[in-house]
């Protein structure tokens, strides 16, 4: 689970430090180039992107090293699901709004004069040909203004 929270620029996300098989929570605060990482409530220290190093991130907490190839990909991740966000608005040119309504579930508005059922059968037809993430992700398609809704599960 990535959760994003725009008003802070900060990631949320549970980690399994290498030293342990126990899931650890995980908040990253982004602000000003520099990425806060807090395990369990507590700083262990900051990063900034690099990309020079074999994970896009640097760090000199080493506390924080053990940690930045877990912590970049959950990262690296939670990009990609904001970039299909924006890219299926240029896909499909029938979508009006695509907007995360939690974690998981990503709601898709599209034109009234659009037939719900036939854009549900295109989209299931080809969304695996521009997803790139792996998380699951539950796109909820409807029309604005109408009741009826149609849930794809992707992943």
């Amino acid at each position: 689970m990535i959760v994003l929270d725009l008003a802070m620029n900060s990631y949320h996300f549970n980690i399994y430090p290498i030293d342990t098989h126990h899931v650890k929570d995980c908040i990253v605060h982004f602000d000003r180039g520099i990425y806060r990482v807090h395990v369990e409530g507590k700083l262990i220290g900051m990063m900034v992107k690099d990309h020079v190093e074999k994970f896009g991130y640097s760090t000199e907490d080493k506390d924080l090293k053990p940690l930045i190839g877990e912590i970049a990909g959950h990262l690296h991740e939670k990009h990609l699901r904001k970039k299909f966000a924006m890219d299926i608005r240029s896909i499909w040119n029938v979508i009006l709004e695509a907007n995360f309504i939690n974690e998981e579930t990503l709601m898709v508005y599209i034109k009234a004069d659009t037939d719900l059922e036939e854009f549900a059968d295109c989209v299931r037809d080809t969304i695996y040909d521009h997803v790139e993430f792996d998380e699951h992700l539950n796109l909820v398609l409807s029309q604005m203004d109408h009741d009826e809704v149609i849930d794809i599960q992707i992943n």
